[in-house]
């Protein structure tokens, strides 16, 4: 039997923001957990920003369009 796992919303933006990569941002348990299945379908989500922010808190803004 084949056994799929599917997560919740992932976003690595505001104050996960450069910790892609960071090797203890999921616990051992989580680390065991995904491992355990067959398959893991993951919901990555992040804005789609020009890189500018508004304030410290401030949500991403889409980047301009061209003309």
């Amino acid at each position: 039997m084949t056994q799929l796992t599917f997560t919740g919303d992932i976003a690595f933006s505001k104050y996960f923001t450069g910790r892609a990569n960071d090797e203890n941002l999921l616990s051992d348990e989580i680390l065991t957990f995904l491992s355990d299945s067959d398959h893991v379908v993951a919901y990555v989500e992040g804005p789609i920003s020009n890189g500018e922010k508004k304030g410290s808190d401030a949500a991403a803004t889409a980047p301009s369009k061209s003309k």
